[in-house]
């Protein structure tokens, strides 16, 4: 009995399958007056660029004071790419419009 008690303890603390922590700040760079802000993610599960902009834009979803600025994929490249090749699979840099 003990065990399962604690098993289910555990579970609550878990984080639920899809469940991916982002976090995300502004830069001091623009683009068409949105300002690029950086997302990060865990580096234990480097995840394509599809995959990162997909949790970015659900991130800034969540966020009522912030929309996505919807530039092209080329300019979300090309600023991730500039972040340095060693974060690649684990940061994404994209503007967002943020009215606060």
């Amino acid at each position: 009995m003990a065990v399962a008690a604690t098993l289910s303890i555990v579970s609550a603390c878990a984080p639920m399958p899809g469940d991916v922590a982002v976090r995300h700040f502004g830069s001091t760079q623009f683009h068409e007056g949105a300002r690029f802000h950086l997302f990060t993610f865990d580096p234990r599960e480097p995840r394509t660029l599809d995959q990162r902009i997909r949790l970015a834009k659900a991130e800034i979803a969540r966020d009522p004071d912030c929309r996505w600025a919807n530039a092209p994929r080329a300019v979300i490249e090309e600023a991730t790419r500039k972040q340095g090749a060693q974060y690649a699979d684990t940061l994404l840099a994209a503007p967002v419009i943020c009215e606060a």
